[in-house]
C-alpha cells in the first residue's frame, strides 16, 4: 500500500511537468494541409523561454528525418510572440512532414531545460498550387499607406478574387488572372484608424488562402481573432466587400463575374437553392442556381448584371438568399442604373457633316498656294503689279539692242581695178 501510495505522488508531481513541457512552445498553423509551392504559416509562442527564437532554430523533416530545404521568415510580433512562414520547395513529395522548433532552452520549476516544439504538416499535390507572399503584415495603428503580395501559380492559370477588411481598399473588384510561373504584384492602401487585427483573403478555385494583419499594439499573445463572416453569423460567407454588393452601371452596360462564397459549416450542405428578392431578378441572373456543397469548402456561381444592356433607370435593390431546408444566408444587393442621356438627332447631324466641310475648305487651301492659275481678283492685281518692272526691263533691253545694232552697222565701198582708177585720173 506504501508503495503504491509512493508511485501516485509521483505521478502527481510528474503529470504538471509533462503538461508544463507540452505548452513551452505552442505552435498555430493557418493550414496543416498544402500543396507543394504554397506557403505554410504559422504563429509560435515561447513560454518562460532562455534563448530567443531564430531562424536557424526552424527545421522542416519527412518522416525519416530527411531535412527538406526551406528559407524561413520569422518576425517577432510582441514578447515570445512569433510569426513565421515559408514555401514549400515545389518538388517536394505527397506525405507527412514535420515541422521543428529545435534548441530552445527553457526555464522550467527553477531548472534549466531544452525542448523542441513539434507539428505535422501533409502535403497533398492539388491545384492550383499558388504562392502569396509575404505570409502576414504588421501595421502601425493609425496610419495610412500601402501593402503589396506577390502571388505565383505553380502549376496551372487560375484566377484570384480578394476579399479585404473594411479599413482597406483595392481597385481589383472582379476576377484577376495569374499565369504559371509568372510572379504577379497586387497593392492595396489602408487607413488603420480604429482597425482591429484582421485578415486579407484571397480566394482561388476551391483554395482559400488567408493573410494575417496584425496592428502594432494590438498584438498580445494568443489574441486571435474569428475570421470575417456575415453579419448574420450564417453558414455561408459571401466574399464581397462590406457584404454588401453594391454597383452603379449605365443603361446599356452589363457586368458580368464569379460571386464567391463559402460553406462555414463542418458539414456537407446539399439542395442549396438561390432566389432574389425585391426587384434584383429584373436586372440580374446567376447560375448555377442550385447548389451541392462539401464542408468547409468555397464555391461560386456566375452573376450577369443587366445581360441584356436595356435596363430601366432606376434603382434594383433586395438579396440575393442561398437555402435549403435546415440554413438560410443572404446578401445584400443594390444596383443603381443611370438614366439614358437625351440627345438632338438635328445636332448629331450637324456634328457629324461639320467635318465634311472643314475637308471641303482644306481642300482649297493648297490650290491657292501652290496653283498659280484661275486666282481671285486680289491676286490678279497682285500679278499684275509684279509683272510691270519686268516688262520695262524687256522694252529697254530690246532699245538698247536695237541701237547698239544701228551704231555697229559700217558703210560697204565698192572696190575698183586698177585700170578704172588710171582711166579716172586721166579724165581729171
Amino acid at each position: 500500500m506504501v508503495t503504491f501510495k509512493i508511485k501516485y505522488l509521483f505521478l502527481l508531481i510528474l503529470i504538471p511537468l509533462v503538461f508544463a513541457q507540452l505548452n513551452l512552445i505552442e505552435i498555430t498553423p493557418q493550414r496543416t494541409e498544402l500543396s507543394p509551392g504554397e506557403v505554410y504559416q504559422t504563429e509560435i509562442v515561447l513560454n518562460n523561454p532562455i534563448t530567443e527564437l531564430k531562424n536557424i532554430n526552424i527545421k522542416l523533416y519527412s518522416l525519416d528525418e530527411i531535412p527538406i530545404p526551406v528559407s524561413p521568415f520569422l518576425s517577432q510580433l510582441d514578447t515570445n510572440y512569433y510569426f513565421l512562414y515559408f514555401e514549400i520547395p515545389f518538388s517536394t513529395e505527397e506525405g507527412i512532414y514535420q515541422l521543428k522548433i529545435e534548441d530552445q532552452s527553457f526555464l522550467v520549476n527553477g531548472a534549466l531545460e531544452e525542448f523542441e516544439g513539434i507539428e505535422n504538416i501533409t502535403i497533398t499535390k492539388s491545384q492550383p498550387s499558388v504562392s502569396i507572399t509575404p505570409g502576414h503584415f504588421l501595421l502601425p495603428l493609425n496610419d495610412a499607406g500601402q501593402i503589396s503580395i506577390t502571388t505565383e501559380s505553380k502549376d496551372i492559370s487560375t484566377n484570384i478574387f480578394f476579399l479585404t477588411p473594411e479599413y482597406m481598399t483595392h481597385p481589383y473588384i472582379t476576377e484577376q488572372s495569374i499565369n504559371p510561373h509568372v510572379p504577379r504584384t497586387f497593392t492595396f492602401d489602408y487607413n488603420t484608424s480604429n482597425a482591429t487585427k484582421s485578415e486579407l483573403i484571397i480566394n482561388t478555385g476551391s483554395k482559400q488562402f488567408k493573410i494575417p494583419i496584425f496592428i502594432e499594439g494590438q498584438t498580445e499573445q494568443n489574441d486571435t481573432q474569428e475570421p470575417p463572416q456575415s453579419p448574420q453569423g450564417e453558414a455561408i460567407t459571401f466574399f464581397v466587400d462590406n457584404f454588401h454588393l453594391s454597383k452603379t452601371i449605365s443603361f446599356d452596360q452589363s457586368i458580368e463575374g464569379n460571386l464567391y462564397m463559402s460553406n462555414n459549416l463542418n458539414i456537407s450542405l446539399e439542395g442549396l437553392n438561390s432566389e432574389f428578392t425585391g426587384n434584383l431578378i429584373d436586372i440580374i441572373s446567376i447560375s448555377p442556381s442550385t447548389f451541392e456543397v462539401s464542408q468547409n469548402s468555397n464555391f461560386s456561381s456566375f452573376m450577369s448584371i443587366n445581360p441584356s444592356k436595356n435596363a430601366e433607370a432606376g434603382t434594383y435593390s433586395g438579396e440575393l438568399i442561398i437555402s435549403n431546408d435546415q440554413y438560410s444566408s443572404s446578401l445584400k444587393i443594390t444596383i443603381v442604373v443611370e438614366e439614358e442621356l437625351t440627345t438632338e438627332p438635328s445636332t448629331e447631324t450637324e456634328v457629324i457633316e461639320s467635318p465634311v466641310e472643314e475637308t471641303i475648305e482644306e481642300s482649297n487651301e493648297p490650290a491657292e498656294l501652290f496653283v498659280p492659275w484661275n486666282l481671285s481678283e486680289g491676286y490678279e492685281e497682285e500679278a499684275k503689279v509684279a509683272a510691270s518692272p519686268f516688262m520695262y526691263l524687256i522694252v529697254i533691253f530690246l532699245a538698247i539692242s536695237i541701237i547698239i545694232f544701228l551704231l555697229s552697222g559700217k558703210k560697204t565701198t565698192k572696190k575698183k581695178s586698177f585700170s578704172q582708177l588710171v582711166s579716172e585720173s586721166q579724165k581729171k
